[in-house]
């Protein structure tokens, strides 16, 4: 690893920190612009992925089956309320 690029390790292992390691190298990068830092997305994306720092998704994702019982759900109850209201 090069030098500049231990210098930087310090503030992206902080600011992933901070953020509960869910800022990827995108919104990482978003950061170090507002503070005055520059530095390219390439290298912050390369460091982190170096280091094994990889963000954790805050938002659970459905999977096809879970979407499609959903929707069959959905879909019978609706027919349940027009013939109700019929």
């Amino acid at each position: 690893m090069q030098r500049h690029d231990l210098i930087l390790l310090a503030p992206i292992r902080s600011q992933f920190s901070k953020s509960s390691e869910t800022y990827g190298s995108p919104r990482l990068l978003t950061e170090f612009n507002e503070d005055g830092l520059v530095v390219g997305h390439h290298r912050v994306a390369r460091i982190m992925c170096e280091n094994e720092l990889n963000a954790r998704q805050t938002t659970p994702s459905l999977c096809y089956k879970s979407l499609a019982a959903f929707e069959t759900t959905f879909h019978a109850n609706e027919k349940q309320e027009t013939t109700a209201l019929q």
